[in-house]
């Protein structure tokens, strides 16, 4: 995550997102390719990352895009933007909405990039990126025109302990039921602010204490949140998590992946200890997923953070030029000879 001097000097931008009943800023950046003074309409693509993360997680992704992109010296311009969602990085602190807070980062995503006209769009998600991806796209299948999943996170059925709730039971414990239970006792958010996690062995400051030691700002709105607003906001994403115990991959039903059109590439990290992002997961999902790809197994990448391999990279790029946007580009390239 980013701080105020750090955006400066990486130029990150701001959108107010106007969600009616409240507004909130957005910062995100923009990629653009050699040619991007092009008259022909953009690929669009925005990436992702996972583990609430923000931007910063995603720039060597984006850099790898256009380095590949630029390789190949095609006609067509691409846009690529990586955003913080909300309570992310440098966006705002916001736990308001009438939808649980994953459908409301997704909402918040719609409004932004209608606002910047960057829509369709290829929206490339790991983890929690997946998720927000695979929720924006049911939610607005307008606004998107791809998807690579890298990877999905998995329900109950495709989990390693599904007796102990499997990888949802996690998930709900590890971004939000821990938040919740410390707001509870006295001292409130500011136990929030100060909550230490476990990983790998180590004690290490929680998502929320990570964002306010980066930002005086994320740490000042933390304190200003409503106590109660806050806890509702916990509660209601552990019951939309928990609606999907007896589907396969978190965030949408078996009966709603059918309604995905979108072509989509499943691509998993290879690293068959990843309990929380099995490889049963994303094999499931390249089945579901009326139009996905065969799945692809990129090795040498690890699950966190999201730049895949050289080699992964090449095939990002031929599937969303074969399969996102074969016909425009092909056009566009005939139109250059």
């Amino acid at each position: 995550m980013a701080s105020k001097n750090d955006d400066q000097k990486i130029n990150v931008k701001n959108i107010l997102v106007d969600r009616g009943e409240y507004k909130l800023n957005i910062k995100y950046e923009l990629f653009q390719t050699n040619n991007n003074d092009s008259n022909m309409k953009p690929i669009n693509i925005l990436i992702m990352n996972g583990g609430q993360s923000g931007r910063n997680e995603s720039r060597v992704s984006a850099i790898k895009f256009l380095q590949e992109i630029n390789k190949r010296n095609l006609s067509i311009p691409f846009n690529i933007m990586l955003i913080d969602r909300r309570n992310m990085g440098t966006s705002d602190i916001c736990y308001k909405g009438n939808e649980p807070l994953p459908v409301e980062e997704a909402n918040d995503i719609h409004v932004a990039i209608n606002k910047l006209k960057l829509t369709p769009i290829i929206l490339v998600g790991c983890s929690s990126g997946s998720r927000t991806a695979i929720v924006l796209t049911k939610k607005h299948p307008n606004d998107v025109c791809g998807l690579i999943l890298a990877p999905p996170t998995g329900s109950v059925p495709t989990s390693p302990w599904p007796a102990a709730g499997g990888s949802l039971n996690y998930l709900k414990q590890a971004y939000y039921g821990r938040n919740l239970t410390v707001s509870k006792t006295d001292g409130g958010m500011i136990n929030v602010v100060n909550l230490m996690t476990t990983f790998r062995g180590r004690e290490i400051p929680a998502h929320y204490n990570r964002m306010s030691r980066r930002s005086p700002l994320a740490k000042e709105q933390l304190l200003e949140t409503n106590l109660i607003e806050f806890q509702q906001c916990m509660e209601g994403a552990m019951d939309w998590l928990e609606s999907f115990k007896h589907d396969q991959i978190a965030g949408i039903t078996d009966e709603e992946i059918k309604q995905i059109k979108q072509p989509t590439l499943i691509v998993h990290h290879g690293d068959l200890k990843d309990q929380l992002h099995t490889v049963l997961a994303s094999e499931t999902a390249a089945k579901l997923f009326p139009n996905a790809e065969p799945l692809l197994i990129d090795e040498t990448f690890p699950a966190q953070p999201l730049p895949p391999t050289d080699v992964g990279m090449e095939k990002y790029v031929d599937f969303i030029c074969n399969k996102c946007h074969d016909t425009q580009i092909r056009s566009n390239n005939r139109s250059k000879m």
